[in-house]
């Protein structure tokens, strides 16, 4: 497979244009309509004698969509999920990032079906609701991770579904550990596109935490601290790269100071200058909290104005009492 040159940091593919035919869609329509196959997937597909058509037209679409307007789609990602469609939420956030990776690495448009099909149905497997995942201890995940194992073959439901894809899902959820993080312990070659997929949902289940006191506690910069601080199996090298290419240096939840000695938190990153992203400044020069906050885009004022460092959320101006 050519993409495994790409990992190497050798190949470059251009892409069949356009992916798809030209649709009137708009980013939201997009996001709803894949939540909608997957919220109906999830809630049937444990029944006897039923099956779906395939979600190759939605991935598709998702293809297209992040291709041509790559920085909304990644708003869309940053969606909360909600406690009622917490599953399908978290896949098809997930799905785009996936997506939005995969295009930075220059993936071929098979792949890229191939990868957002496999992160779109990732959680077949786990299709329960937030609750019941949280009731899962530590003891229990080893017998809850070898039914989520066997029921990725709930994907012979699904029309259309290739063995690569089985593979990936099937690896994803093989590769966790006892916390529902990438195991380090390695054990064989894991596929190039399940490589994407472990960073991608490592990073949106810990700032989507189906527990609001852990998504709370995990930031956007923490999340990808941890990811660069395993850099190594499964954690590849030139897929983190990509993937931070992609979300920024400073991930959109981050607490900076500015030059200015302003302080604010990243609201969006920028396209192609991940050094310089948007910032809602919250607290003046004087360390005082404003009336009214200020957004500031940092690749239109930069040098004028730039980051000096990341800082926690415990560093914050205390307010007066």
């Amino acid at each position: 497979m050519k993409f495994r040159e790409a990992l190497k940091g050798g190949g470059k593919f251009e892409f069949p244009q356009p992916l798809t035919p030209q649709r009137e869609v708009t980013v939201s329509s997009v996001y709803e309509k894949a939540v909608a196959y997957l919220k109906d997937l999830f809630s049937k597909v444990d029944k006897k004698g039923v099956r779906f058509e395939s979600p190759k037209e939605i991935v598709k679409l998702l293809v297209d969509t992040v291709g041509s307007d790559e920085s909304g789609v990644i708003d869309m990602a940053y969606t909360m999920p909600t406690l009622e469609n917490y599953v399908p939420m978290h896949s098809v956030n997930v799905c785009i990032l996936c997506l939005a990776t995969g295009y930075n690495l220059k993936l071929l448009f098979n792949d890229l079906i191939e990868l957002g099909t496999a992160s779109l149905l990732h959680c077949i497997g786990r299709h329960m609701p937030p609750s019941e995942i949280l009731k899962i201890k530590n003891k229990e995940y080893l017998i809850a991770k070898e039914k989520w194992l066997d029921d990725t073959k709930l994907l012979e439901k699904v029309d259309g579904i290739s063995e690569t894809v089985k593979s990936i899902i099937y690896q994803h959820h093989e590769r966790l550990d006892d916390i529902g993080c990438p195991s380090l312990d390695i054990k064989g070659e894991i596929h190039p596109l399940t490589k994407i997929l472990i960073i991608v949902d490592f990073y949106i289940t810990m700032i989507q935490h189906p527990d609001p006191e852990v998504s709370k506690k995990c930031s956007s910069y923490n999340a990808l601290t941890a990811i660069i601080e395993k850099n190594g199996a499964p954690f590849d090298a030139s897929v983190i790269k990509a993937f931070i290419e992609e979300v920024g240096i400073y991930p959109r939840g981050t607490y900076v100071e500015l030059s200015t000695k302003e302080i604010g938190v990243v609201t969006k990153e920028t396209i192609g200058k991940p050094m310089s992203p948007i910032v809602e400044v919250m607290f003046g020069t004087d360390g005082k909290k404003l009336k009214e906050a200020k957004l500031i885009d940092l690749s239109v004022s930069s040098p004028v104005v730039s980051i000096k460092r990341m800082i926690s959320e415990n560093e914050l101006p205390k307010e007066s009492p």
